[in-house]
């Protein structure tokens, strides 16, 4: 029984077509497989233009059709050596998959009925490819003289055509040496008559430059007479003011006023407890109307009260102007390549907020909605500033969800970072894969800032484009309600 089965599967081997036509190679051998052409009728041209002799060639067809170009079988650690030392030009080693029918080539590149070939050493392989080394340095040196024929034609054409253009070149110069010489004579006569019509305009300009000055002089001093009259006028009026309202001085009258007091009683009952204030406060007196309008006279006194036995009020009272006046604790410019943020810092009392202006580069102004945000929550750590509420506003962006906001500056290196997620607009549940949030983030380089008036106007600025923006959608929404009635036929 072992027998039989041996003797059938010795036969399907051995009598399998493939196992009868396949001419592949064997024991360590392999084609020398220049290409192939897809047909026979390729064959020929290919290779002709591969530059070897017709007789070393062993053609293979498969089934397919298409036709192998070889040079026949050599060991296979020859031909890697061979590789190696970039002797095989392009050439591969294949080992005959698929070759059915062997070939040959006649003188004229035609197939032919063709016999094995074998390239058994390394002087076999370079001889049947020193014709291509041959044929390379033919066409090169026929290409060098060619070239070289060319460039001496070139040359003596060029040196006539020199020729030709100095001689042209110096009938030009010569003509132009005259127009020359005519030309600066004109030019002279010009600017000598632009010089004189020069100086007489200079020194009627000079004249009336007197005059004006003069003019402006005597009207400046004119206006500077009439401001004192007014400031006068009005110090004599504010001290009847003053007097009639019972108040001792205009100074505690402005003061009075701007503290909210109703009347002189009621202002002098704790002026010289607010006169203290403002003394020992060391701020100007233009600073102490801001902090006392903003606050009002009995909740400055109730804080002077409750700092007045430290030495604390000083600088309690330079953070109440900074809160009154809109000037920050904290100013920070933070820098990137498309433009920077200004973060201005507004804590005294918590909780502690924040603004975040943004000015894109090329821009002098904060109005990118998108990117501004105004008094959001401050927490102070020992090494960062974390904005817990922080977020662009996203409105900017119809359709799109955010989550996930985070922003935060460290102090010790001075960056201010923001980070969120934002929709997927190409999210679909139903692909493996596809992410519904995309993470963003943001990095900018922080530097302290000392221009406060840079930015109160850029928030003054943001805030007041933003309320036009509000009027102007409002009256444009208006506007398109009443042409779509007017529009209507009944």
């Amino acid at each position: 029984m072992i027998r039989y089965f041996v003797f059938i599967i010795a036969s399907f081997f051995l009598l399998s077509p493939p196992a009868l036509s396949d001419e592949r190679a064997r024991n360590g051998k392999c084609y020398v497989a220049i290409g192939y052409a897809n047909d026979r009728s390729q064959v020929s041209e290919m290779a002709t233009n591969s530059f070897i002799n017709s007789d070393y060639f062993e053609l293979f067809e498969r089934k397919d059709k298409k036709v192998y170009l070889t040079l026949g079988k050599i060991d296979e650690k020859l031909f890697k050596k061979l590789q190696a030392e970039n002797k095989t030009y392009d050439f591969g080693c294949s080992q005959g998959k698929g070759y059915e029918k062997r070939f040959g080539l006649n003188a004229d590149f035609q197939m032919v009925a063709g016999n094995k070939k074998f390239l058994d050493t390394e002087a076999q392989f370079l001889s049947v490819v020193a014709s291509i080394e041959i044929e390379k340095k033919r066409i090169i040196d026929a290409e060098i003289e060619k070239q070289v024929q060319a460039r001496v034609e070139k040359l003596e054409k060029k040196r006539k055509e020199e020729e030709a253009a100095e001689a042209e070149r110096q009938r030009l110069a010569d003509l132009e040496k005259q127009r020359k010489a005519k030309e600066a004579a004109e030019a002279e006569s010009q600017r000598l008559a632009e010089l004189e019509k020069q100086r007489k305009a200079e020194e009627a300009a000079e004249k009336e430059k007197q005059r004006l000055a003069e003019i402006e002089q005597k009207r400046k001093a004119e206006e500077a007479e009439e401001k004192e009259k007014q400031r006068l006028a009005r110090i004599a009026v504010d001290k009847e003011k003053a007097s009639k309202l019972g108040f001792n001085s205009v100074d505690d009258m402005n003061f009075a006023i701007a503290a909210g007091f109703e009347d002189a009683n009621s202002y002098n009952a704790v002026a010289n407890e607010l006169n203290q204030a403002y003394e020992d406060s060391g701020l100007a007196k233009k600073e102490w109307l801001i902090v006392l309008n903003k606050l009002g006279g009995t909740a400055l006194l109730d804080k002077f009260r409750l700092y007045q036995s430290g030495v604390a009020w000083p600088s309690i009272a330079e953070d109440l102007y900074k809160v009154a006046a809109n000037i920050p604790k904290l100013l920070l410019k933070c820098n990137s390549k498309h433009g920077y943020y200004i973060i201005a810092h507004l804590f005294t009392e918590k909780p502690y907020t924040a603004d975040f202006l943004y000015v894109r580069k090329g821009q002098s102004y904060a109005r990118g909605e998108f990117y501004n945000v105004l008094g959001t929550q401050v927490v102070l750590f020992d090494t960062s500033y974390a904005y817990p509420d922080f977020k662009f506003n996203v409105g900017y962006t119809p359709g799109l969800k955010y989550k996930n906001w985070k922003a935060s500056v460290n102090r010790n290196s001075g960056s201010f970072n923001v980070s969120y997620m934002n929709s997927n607009p190409t999210y679909r549940p139903d692909v493996k894969g596809s992410e519904e949030f995309w993470s963003a983030n943001s990095s900018y380089s922080c530097t302290s800032w000392d221009d406060v008036e840079r930015y109160k106007n850029l928030k003054s600025d943001y805030i007041k484009f933003n309320k036009a923006e509000a009027v102007r959608k409002k009256e444009k929404a208006e506007a398109e309600a009443k042409a779509k009635l007017e529009s209507r036929k009944f």
